[in-house]
């Protein structure tokens, strides 16, 4: 299993946010992540990505394809729409963008309409986001509940509530909406347990061939990105 995920918007939109949530739940779950932040500036504005590879075997680089990418500014739809793999998903809020995306291969998620309507604030759209990358996944949503707990523990009972209920609302829309964005089953996290500290397989077969595309090897240069491994 080998699977890519990226995430862009402008700084201070809170990509890292969804980035650091969704590879806690990979890495949490006792998958290899490989995660890399790209940004043009620390303050407000300018396009920026956090980008997330996950599998089953060490990986220490990104890859030119992804298979889904969540936009959260317009920019995000017209860089990265072009890397999405041939069975690969966009999402985006056509509410919040002011603008349709049209095409089969891009999903509308309403992530603030939803938090809103969860009972949280607006601000609790990324953690939408987050429910709804696992919602297309087909995965369970209890690590990121789990994760989440942890995060925000020291906010309050409510604002742990408020985002699990954001999480799930993300989660069930993303599955509702769009049945068809399950993984191919020959990289798919679908029949894996995510949760605790390691994953056991439901068919009791862990070798699932490696997905085609090429690796690349971060971008250098002072100022240009983040590295992790998990």
């Amino acid at each position: 299993m080998d699977y890519t995920i990226k995430i862009g918007g402008e700084a201070g939109q809170g990509l890292v946010t969804v980035g650091e949530m969704l590879s806690g739940v990979f890495a949490g779950s006792g998958y290899h992540v490989f995660s890399h932040q790209d940004y043009e500036s620390r303050i407000r504005g300018g396009h920026n990505f956090y980008f997330i590879r996950v599998s089953d075997s060490p990986v220490s680089s990104y890859l030119e394809t992804t298979d889904i990418v969540v936009a959260l500014d317009r920019a995000s739809i017209k860089l990265h729409a072009k890397e999405l793999t041939g069975d690969g998903f966009l999402i985006y809020d056509k509410e919040t963008l002011k603008e349709e995306a049209s095409g089969e291969r891009f999903i509308d998620v309403p992530f603030k309409r939803l938090a809103t309507e969860a009972g949280g604030s607006a601000l609790m759209a990324n953690t939408v986001a987050s429910g709804a990358v696992l919602g297309m996944l087909g995965v369970d949503l209890e690590p990121l509940l789990q994760l989440i707990k942890k995060r925000f523990a020291k906010k309050g009972d409510e604002v742990v509530e408020d985002n699990a209920k954001a999480a799930r609302s993300g989660y069930d829309y993303a599955k509702a909406h769009c049945p068809e964005c399950r993984c191919p089953e020959r990289h798919s996290l679908r029949g894996q347990v995510l949760h605790g500290l390691s994953h056991d397989p439901l068919d009791g077969n862990n070798e699932q061939p490696r997905r085609p595309g090429r690796a690349l090897r971060p971008r250098g240069g002072a100022g240009r990105g983040r590295n992790r491994r998990y």
